[in-house]
């Protein structure tokens, strides 16, 4: 039978691992976030100028 301090060691030793786990999904998701948001830009324009001509010419 472990001891509390072993236990309460490696219930810690866990607890840290899982904490560092999920810090390093959360950098890996913001990084995927970032390179999606840049790589929509030119289709966010694209798509606004098709939207454009598709209206037509405006009045001023």
């Amino acid at each position: 039978m472990l001891a509390t301090t072993e236990l309460f060691a490696i219930v810690t030793l866990l607890v840290v691992g899982l904490l560092g786990v999920m810090a390093l999904l959360v950098v890996y998701v913001a990084r995927i976030v970032k390179h999606v948001k840049e790589l929509a830009e030119p289709l966010q324009a694209l798509a606004r100028q098709g939207q454009q001509s598709a209206a037509g010419p405006q009045k001023a």
